[in-house]
This record gives structure tokens, sequence and C-alpha cells, in this order.
């Protein structure tokens, strides 16, 4: 097996451990978003987000410990790994931004509505 074969199976081992957590904790951590959330639809995003993140994580840091071989495989590896890790450090970067914007709103948006629930009177924005 060439280094290159070990190296391939070790990333694809690497993000089915990663999808296999996410189906192991699918159930628990729905329940618990759910409730945290206040909502179905806002725990199953929430999951869904953690989700992705956590299997874009694994293949973006499995991406670092690319092989280092010489002559052409091993430069079109390097050129390979390079591309795939910035594509998958570029979802990751929008999906930090999404969810900070998510969260940003979601407080907003709360504030706004315990706001005008105590205060009928006042409009809201």
């Amino acid at each position: 097996m060439t280094t290159l074969n070990v190296y391939l199976v070790a990333l694809a081992v690497g993000v089915t451990l990663a999808i296999t957590v996410c189906l192991i904790f699918r159930r628990t951590l729905e329940g618990i978003l759910t409730e945290l959330c206040g909502g179905v639809v806002r725990g199953r995003f929430w999951m869904l987000f953690g989700n992705v993140g956590l299997v874009l994580a694994t293949m973006w840091c499995g991406l670092w410990f690319a092989p280092a071989g010489g002559g052409a495989v091993g430069e079109g590896v390097r050129t390979f790994t390079r591309t795939l890790g910035a594509a998958v450090f570029g979802l990751l970067a929008v999906l930090v931004i999404l969810g900070l914007t998510l969260q940003i709103s979601i407080s907003r948006y709360e504030s706004a509505a315990r706001r005008a629930q105590r205060n009928p009177q006042l409009p809201t924005a």
C-alpha cells in the first residue's frame, strides 16, 4: 500500500468516525437542543449545524497531514489537498459567520419579544 493510499484510507476513516459520532448523538442532542432553543425547528437546525461543522472540521484537520511525497504524484497530492483544504476551510468560515449572525439575530429577536410582552404599548422594531 502506498503512502497516498494509507493517507486516503485514514482520512476516510476519520470522516466516517465523525459521521458516526453525529449519528450516535443524534436523538439525545436533538432533544436537548429542542429544549434549549425553545422549539423543534431551532433545535433541529442547530443539531444539523453542529453535525456539518463536526464533519467539516474533521476533514479540514485531516487535510493538514497530507503526505509530502516527491515527484509529479507528490506535487499533485499537495495541490489537491491544499485546494480541498482551502475549500473546506471556506465552508467552515462561512458556517462560523452564519452561526454568529444567527445567534445575534436570535438574541435580538428574543429580547424584543420579551420587551413587547412586558410593555405591549411600546412599538416593536
